[in-house]
């Protein structure tokens, strides 16, 4: 299996690859450039550490949306081929523009969030669409934008709005096939989905459901989806667009797009900690974090200062390591660590 990389999409399409200790060029590496498709992409990024595959989704120019998996990353003079994968998987027509994924690595899924009215599902051997797919809640939602699953109880869960504008967490049911609706979905939350969007993790070690929205920081509760106490949590900044959860130092960090800063929270408590917000370039809008090597990645979409933030979490208050950022002239989107 090949060693932990940082990977990256950048809003022209192109998925940069790096060590995730020095962000330079990986060891024996001629290139650490990848483009898999011409266009932006615009939406989801993920990596499955069970087959070591990408994944990607987002509309390629003006050419509709698309589900694309990217495999064995073989050193190719510059260019890494898709090692097996010869016919990557397209969205039906009707899916207009994918925000975020989620995978389940042991069940060969990977779960898809549109912005117009849809989610879903899709097998990663197969890369065919599931039963069931995509699915619709029953009030018809539209701007469907984060989703999370949670491994424990086969559960998917996606924010949206509905018809009439209001905010909802719909959960499924993932053990079926097709996946059903769990009693009391979807669920009203207040997430102001209308003033900008939502990303969303699950955290299994408080059984929450976490979503970065123009409130802040909203935590549910797994299993009844009410929202837990002071709830909505400040994240020191405006407009945060990602999180990510520290599994080492038992925290959550959030992107506050709108403020050029990073909030980093206790996980337990959701307080933030010493330092927090933390400063970083223009427009930072995704995050990733290594336990393998301990590190936190903050990447900006504005440029000029931009490009990709590597911070230490084991000092007090944080620190960013010699050089950062890296790579400021480029437009990050989207950020995945894993072999």
């Amino acid at each position: 299996m090949p060693p932990t990389q940082l990977y990256s999409v950048t809003r022209e399409g192109n998925v940069f690859v790096f060590d995730p200790l020095t962000l330079a060029t990986p060891t024996g590496w001629s290139s650490n450039f990848l483009q898999p498709f011409p266009g932006p992409a615009l939406g989801g990024f993920g990596i499955d550490p069970s087959t070591s595959n990408l994944y990607l989704c987002g509309i390629p120019g003006s050419s509709g949306s698309y589900l694309y998996p990217v495999g064995a990353f073989l050193d190719g003079g510059g260019q890494y081929f898709l090692g097996g994968i010869a016919n990557p998987a397209t969205m039906p027509a009707e899916t207009f523009l994918p925000e975020f994924l989620a995978i389940d690595g042991p069940g060969q899924r990977v779960f898809v969030a549109d912005d117009r009215r849809m989610l879903t599902a899709w097998s990663t051997s197969t890369f065919a669409a599931l039963t069931g797919s995509p699915y619709y809640p029953s009030n018809g939602p539209i701007k469907a934008q984060g989703v999370a699953y949670n491994a424990a109880a086969n559960r998917v869960y996606v924010c949206c709005q509905n018809d009439a504008g209001q905010d909802q967490v719909v959960v499924y049911n993932a053990a079926s096939a097709p996946m059903t609706p769990i009693a009391g979905s979807p669920f009203s939350v207040n997430l102001g989905l209308s003033q900008s969007s939502g990303a969303m993790v699950y955290d299994a070690t408080n059984n929450r459901v976490l979503i970065a929205c123009s409130l802040g920081l909203v935590a549910l509760n797994g299993t009844t989806l009410a929202p837990i106490a002071g709830s909505p949590f400040a994240t020191g900044g405006s407009d945060p667009r990602a999180l990510v959860i520290d599994s080492v130092q038992s925290r959550v960090y959030v992107a506050n797009f709108g403020s050029d800063s990073v909030a980093a929270l206790a996980l337990s408590t959701l307080a933030p900690i010493a330092g927090s917000p933390y400063a970083v370039g223009h427009s930072p809008g995704a995050l990733a974090f290594s336990a393998t090597v301990n590190r936190l990645y903050v990447a900006c979409y504005g440029s000029n200062p931009g490009g990709i933030h590597l911070f230490n979490p084991t000092t007090a208050p944080m620190t960013q390591v010699a050089g950062s950022p890296f790579y400021s002239g480029s437009q990050f989107v989207r950020l995945a660590v894993g072999p």
